[in-house]
This record gives C-alpha cells, structure tokens and sequence, in this order.
C-alpha cells in the first residue's frame, strides 16, 4: 500500500510529465515553424520520453492497485526570442523537476517505500543525463552565439543526436 502523501506525489508527477510531454511538443512545433528540424527532433524526443514517465507512473500506480488522477493541462508554450531563452527556460524548468523528483524520493525513504523509490531510479539517471546535455548546449550556444552560422551549428548539431522520422526513412532511402 503506498503512503498517502506519496500517492499525492506520484499523482502530481504524473500530471507534470504531462504538462512537458505537451509544452516539449508545442516547441517542437514552434521549431518547424522556424525549420530548425534538429531543435524540432531534440523537443519531440522530450516530449515522447515524457509521455513515457506519464505512462509509467499510470502503470505502476495500477499495479498497486490505485488509478492516476490526470488533470486538465494548462496552456505551456511561451515566445521565445531566440535559441538560447529557449534553452535556459528549459534548463531552469530541469532543475525544478529535478527538485520536485528528489523530493519525491526523499518522502519514499522517510516511508521506507523502497518499492517506489526503485521505480524512479531511472528517472534519476535520465535527469541527469537531460541536465548534462543542456548545460553543454548551453555552453556551446554561448560560444557560437543564437544567430547565423551558430543557430546552424546548433541546429545541425541536434539534427545529428535526434533525427526526425521523416529525415531518418529519408536517408535510408
């Protein structure tokens, strides 16, 4: 039986990788608009890895025997003016999920709800990962800068790590 503040927890971070999976495909919209399709493949990554969390937070919490409350999603996407606002943005919403993440962890040991707390261990290790790679874009955003030949270096660089499909079928062609 998982601990009533847990379930809260649980049930909050499903809605919250749902508010991302939804925000991440609003801006990997806002990037084919400007045809930034390594932008656009990188966000639609998130948003499926995302969705993921959410249908595996509903799993396990059916597997205990509850059923996840969704709740309505708020409105995400905000302009952006360029690659790098985009870009801390989404680091400093990072540090907060992480945040929000940690907590839940620290609330499954001072339960001793070990069983939850392995369940998240993945998520942990993505987040790190996710944090890593956006401080090095960032990083790199900051050396090549938001316009011209950096937004294309930026842009190609992403396009590399995360194909859209289309591109994929396309080169396989």
């Amino acid at each position: 039986m998982i601990n009533q503040n847990i379930l809260a927890l649980l049930n909050d971070k499903i809605n919250q990788e749902y508010f991302r999976s939804n925000l991440f495909l609003d801006i990997s919209g806002w990037a084919n608009d400007l045809t930034l399709k390594g932008v656009q493949g990188y966000f639609l990554s998130l948003s499926q890895k995302a969705l993921d969390n959410v249908n595996s937070g509903v799993e396990y919490l059916s597997e205990c025997g509850y059923q996840a409350e969704l709740r309505e999603i708020p409105e995400g996407l905000r302009e952006f003016d360029n690659i790098e606002d985009l870009f801390v943005y989404i680091y400093e919403m990072e540090k907060g999920y992480k945040a929000d993440l940690n907590n839940i962890l620290d609330v499954c040991l001072s339960h001793k709800d070990f069983a939850t707390y392995a369940n998240l261990q993945s998520q942990v290790t993505t987040q790190h990962a996710d944090e890593f790679f956006l401080t090095s874009m960032l990083r790199k955003i900051g050396i090549v800068g938001t316009k011209g030949q950096g937004l294309y270096l930026i842009d190609k660089e992403l396009s590399e790590k995360y194909p859209l499909p289309a591109d994929t079928a396309a080169d396989v062609a």
